[in-house]
């Protein structure tokens, strides 16, 4: 076998079991949506618990608590397989996003200053969360800003 250390045996190819809408789903509804709405949102902790109704405090413990259970080693690989270490962006699948959905997690996204549409924040990375959130959805909509700022 060309390509393969001496007596290595080549990886098996395997199919995820578990997906991460079903690791989410087995979590607490208020804890999973306050996760979500972090990470893929970049929510606050004070947005996420009015859109919740709970106070900031209790709103950073759901996140913690939610963190902290996909962190166990009988999750952790569900979770790891949907995250591009390359990118270190979160890849959103057909299960994952009717998750979404069913929780109406859009209305976490941010809102365009000009046009008022929500938008995904593109480049909103785990970890990496540097510099000025942005304020438009599209650099139309940042000119069109500017440009009616200085009339």
């Amino acid at each position: 076998m060309s390509g393969y250390w001496r007596g290595a045996e080549p990886r098996l190819r395997v199919e995820r079991v578990v997906g991460l809408d079903q690791v989410l789903s087995s979590m607490p509804k208020e804890s999973a949506i306050a996760v979500l709405a972090q990470v893929l949102y970049g929510a606050s902790e004070e947005e996420i618990g009015k859109r919740l109704g709970v106070t900031p405090i209790r709103a950073r413990s759901l996140i913690s608590k939610g963190i902290s259970r996909l962190r166990h080693p009988m999750w952790a690989q569900a979770w790891q397989e949907y995250f591009d270490v390359d990118s270190q962006a979160l890849l959103i699948d057909d299960g994952l996003r009717a998750l979404i959905r069913k929780w109406r997690l859009e209305e976490f996204a941010p809102v365009c200053s000009q046009c008022g549409r929500r938008y995904t924040p593109e480049g909103l990375k785990l970890g990496a969360r540097g510099g000025r959130p942005r304020r438009y959805c599209s650099n139309a909509c940042r000119q069109r800003a500017y440009r009616m700022r200085h009339r």
